[in-house]
């Protein structure tokens, strides 16, 4: 069973046509469980931060390679409120966090990390959760669509319709359009039902062609 049908399985997906589609009662946790599932044993977080979500990553599939991607250090462009002190706080949280793991830092930008690991052994998956602006966004997926293996996921964080997270979708759509790939999953529907989990900042993947 190839990645595509087994998510169709796993979540009751019927119609695989519609070019996005919503999966109710699911958050980025399942994500981490469905890697597993997967058998996908490398994988690569862009934006680690205190490495809270590479934790869950890593205690959901403990047996995968787990690369952490953040440069840790401020550079134009990003949130301001982000001092040098609040990255080295941040990467000390994250070190310590995830020290037990199989877990190895790149300290570097995610484009330049992807470069690193393009010619290496395969990647099966990515979670982009960086800087958020469309121009990062788009960046980010196009750099590491080229090092996901065919039938790989490529997925990360924050879809929404809001600022600043709107930079996210628009990025998503316009790729998606242009390489003609997806469908794109959602976890977690806009409108929620009664008793209905979502998480409030949705996450989103693809099968990598």
């Amino acid at each position: 069973m190839d990645t595509l049908e087994y998510i169709a399985k796993k979540f009751g997906i019927r119609d695989l046509q519609p070019s996005r589609i919503e999966i109710p009662d699911v958050g980025r946790n399942h994500l981490a469980h469905l890697f597993r599932e997967l058998c996908f044993l490398r994988g690569v977080e862009v934006g680690v931060r205190e490495g809270k979500f590479s934790e869950i990553l890593c205690m959901a599939n403990p047996e995968a390679e787990i690369f952490g991607v953040d440069p840790y250090s401020p550079y134009q462009d990003f949130e301001e409120w982000i001092t040098t002190d609040n990255h080295h706080a941040a990467k000390r949280s994250a070190t310590r966090r995830l020290a037990p793991y199989n877990w190895k830092l790149l300290e570097m930008a995610s484009l330049q990390a992807a470069d690193l690991l393009r010619n290496g052994d395969p990647i099966d998956f990515v979670y982009i959760d960086a800087n958020h602006d469309q121009k990062y966004v788009t960046e980010d997926i196009g750099a590491w669509s080229k090092v996901v293996r065919s039938g790989g996921i490529i997925s990360g964080h924050d879809w929404g319709d809001y600022r600043p997270l709107i930079g996210v979708k628009r990025a998503i759509q316009a790729y998606v359009r242009k390489n003609k790939v997806g469908p794109v999953f959602l976890f977690g529907r806009k409108n929620v039902g009664a008793g209905e989990f979502r998480e409030r900042y949705r996450s989103w993947m693809w099968v990598n062609p």
